[in-house]
């Protein structure tokens, strides 16, 4: 019922709003996305919200999770929008394994570090480097 009510939702100021800021943002990348693919990204968002038991009621994360990823060298245009939902999904998963106690821009820097660097640019691999992290902040934050 709750992901009726989010998926029914008309996210076009939304899309709009987050488009132009991006814009703007983004003329120095190479990568951009359309109002349909943050449309997308929005619903997306709300499906892995609902999946993982998570509330966020505003579009920062996916602000701030595209600002600092659109300048990677490992992003392509013709993935961009399948990449920036992976990156939420991986996102959320790491908030909902650490209890929320990690903030998101910690998490964010954490995330585009690993992915430019040891990853470098592969999302399953930042996948298993993000489970690790969890894990082992689970661990430390039980001592």
């Amino acid at each position: 019922m709750f992901l009726e009510l989010l998926n029914k939702k008309d996210y076009n100021i939304e899309a709009k709003q987050l488009y132009l800021e991006l814009n703007q943002d983004n003329n120095r990348s190479h990568n951009s996305l359309t109002i349909s693919e943050i449309k997308e990204i929005i619903t997306e968002r709300n499906n892995i919200l609902v999946n993982y038991g998570l509330v966020e009621l505003s579009v920062d994360v996916i602000k701030k999770l595209i600002k600092n990823f659109s300048s990677s060298p490992y992003i392509i245009q013709e993935n961009y929008m399948d990449t920036v939902v992976e990156l939420q999904e991986i996102f959320y998963y790491a908030k909902r394994e650490t209890d929320d106690k990690l903030g998101d821009d910690m998490l964010i820097k954490l995330m585009t570090e690993k992915f430019n660097n040891d990853c470098r640019g592969s999302l399953d691999l930042l996948w298993i480097s993000i489970e690790r992290y969890a894990t082992k902040f689970r661990r430390d934050n039980l001592k």
